[in-house]
């Protein structure tokens, strides 16, 4: 393939046609250029770009669809419903799914100075049978709270 070939494809996928539609009036085959486009890293970011812009353009598709009365409600839902799940695959924007990403860090500080003789020894027996576990074999912890 040439890269005006590659460019003319992700031109018109950026346009939001479909690869199929694409190769048919290209008259190639589609696994032949998707296999060409994985074996080439640049034009494969370059495929992979156009691809990320075809959810745009479906994303202003449905816009349109939303305002045309030339259509059935029904229609238009099933038309509507059919691009905003391909943009959402294609570009995480678009996407239902809700990604919570929590950068918090808790730190917790105690003041062991402020214990007792007897709550420091009933410290360390706890630490030393949690360091045992349930079901593990670990060993006692040493005292390291006085």
């Amino acid at each position: 393939m040439t890269e005006e070939e590659v460019t003319d494809i992700c031109n018109k996928l950026a346009e939001g046609k479909s690869l199929r539609a694409i190769c048919r009036e290209m008259g190639r085959s589609e696994s032949g250029v998707r296999y060409w486009l994985n074996k080439n890293g640049e034009s494969y970011a370059q495929y992979a770009r156009a691809r990320e812009l075809q959810a745009d353009s479906y994303f202003d598709e449905i816009l349109e669809i939303a305002d045309d009365t030339t259509m059935s409600a029904e229609d238009r839902r099933i038309a509507i419903d059919a691009r905003k799940w391909a943009a959402g695959k294609l570009h995480g924007k678009y996407s239902d799914k809700l990604t919570v990403t929590n950068t918090t860090t808790v730190t917790v500080k105690h003041d062991l100075d402020a214990l007792s003789d007897d709550e420091l020894a009933s410290l360390e027996t706890i630490l030393a049978k949690s360091a045992r576990g349930a079901g593990s074999e670990g060993e006692a912890v040493t005292s390291s709270v006085h």
